[in-house]
């Protein structure tokens, strides 16, 4: 979804772009308060069928909410489209996340997280400047139709992907939160607020450079293009499985030093080549926070689980663009983003710490639907540093 939609879908319908807002924060909202039920009913079912039926449902109400919106109908009934809309999509990034177990082989499903990150980061990028497009030539309506088609084009190539069977009611560990993977979701929000304080701080600054802030989906823009650099390097080129607390320290210590640069910036010029830079490291920490759950996850659960992660990010993000606001009215915005930089570093030192307590000495039995890979393979391949997790496993650490 865009946000953009809604707010143009608001203009359109309830002449009020902040009431497009609303419905597209209740959307978001519901979708995230909703994932983790969602991704469990996902895991008690097949899973491809399960995400085709998300995707039919969510192109049924977004059919609706485009008819409503064509008939300029009553704001409550926008907001109970846009409430049905959030509890269907619900859950979804979580299933195509845990789908990549039957999708790629088990050799390359630590590189597929990364991929499967950089092809959200485009589409978030891609979106608005779609919806941007399509509305200014042939209307909001025509926007929001499109939307609904996309829904039913992912149904329809779910296809192509084979089936998941759902866990075994026997099975413990399915779905079973561990302290590695409530940490990993802790840091994967933590990192979504820091840069949802960026990120929502651009209008701000452009105001405060001396131009409108409507030119700010341009300049969030280029966050994405940054951001999708970033993801590109990652996933051509595979970064180390070993001691990834350590990476993680060292990706989001980078990740500070590149935002600074962008507080320094006097001009509009300046300033939007340093948001180039400044999204650099949010692929690759996101594609790292998902390649280390799923190394912790058994064949099954795994939907409710990056569910819960993706929930976690979301509402990071919503909370850093909210708190955004709120520290404009105690500090300049040039000075808001120092606090993702404090944030970031303050991470990267407790990433440091577990890392030197923590030791990783990984032993893996894989099962999946491609041929089988067996154990001394595997430890081969994670003493020469090419390993990737296998889909099920058992984790022992030496400390």
């Amino acid at each position: 979804m865009s946000l953009l939609a809604f707010q143009l879908a608001g203009l359109y319908a309830v002449h009020s772009i902040a009431r497009g807002a609303e419905l597209a924060g209740i959307a978001a909202f519901t979708a995230g308060a909703a994932g983790p039920l969602r991704g469990a009913w996902l895991d008690r079912r097949e899973m491809r069928g399960g995400l085709q039926l998300s995707c039919y449902a969510a192109a049924l109400f977004m059919g609706l909410f485009t008819v409503a919106v064509a008939a300029k109908a009553p704001f409550l009934v926008l907001l109970t489209l846009a409430i049905l809309l959030g509890l269907s999509i619900g859950g979804i990034w979580g299933g195509f996340r845990a789908l990549l177990l039957n999708s790629v082989p088990p050799a390359l499903l630590r590189r597929a997280h990364f991929v499967e990150s950089l092809s959200t980061e485009i589409g978030y990028g891609l979106g608005p400047l779609a919806v941007t497009l399509i509305a200014a030539l042939a209307g909001v309506v025509v926007a929001l139709t499109v939307m609904t088609a996309v829904f039913i084009c992912a149904a329809v190539m779910l296809r192509q992907v084979a089936p998941l069977a759902p866990g075994k009611r026997s099975d413990r560990r399915a779905g079973r939160l561990t302290v590695p993977i409530v940490f990993i979701c802790a840091v994967g929000g933590f990192q979504s607020f820091g840069f949802g304080l960026v990120e929502g701080n651009v209008p701000s600054r452009m105001a405060e450079l001396g131009h409108s802030a409507d030119a700010a989906g341009v300049f969030l823009a280029l966050l994405s293009v940054g951001s999708v650099i970033g993801g590109l390097i990652v996933s051509f080129v595979p970064i180390s499985t070993r001691r990834p607390a350590l990476l993680g320290a060292g990706l989001f210590a980078l990740f500070a030093v590149l935002i600074i640069p962008s507080t320094l910036a006097t001009s509009v010029l300046t300033f939007g080549s340093t948001l180039l830079f400044a999204s650099l490291m949010l692929v690759p920490l996101s594609g790292l926070a998902a390649a280390e759950i799923e190394a912790q996850l058994g064949d099954h659960g795994r939907g409710r689980i990056f569910a819960i992660f993706i929930g976690a990010v979301q509402v990071g993000g919503g909370l850093g663009v909210a708190v955004n606001g709120v520290l404009q009215s105690y500090i300049e915005p040039s000075e808001v983003p120092l606090v993702s930089v404090g944030l970031f570093a303050v991470i990267a030192l407790v990433l440091v710490v577990v890392g030197l307590l923590i030791g990783r000495n990984t032993t893996i039995e894989v099962s999946s639907p491609f041929d089988e890979i067996s154990a001394a393979e595997s430890t081969l391949a994670a003493a020469t540093d090419r390993a990737s997790i296998g889909p099920t496993q058992r984790i022992t650490e030496e400390k």
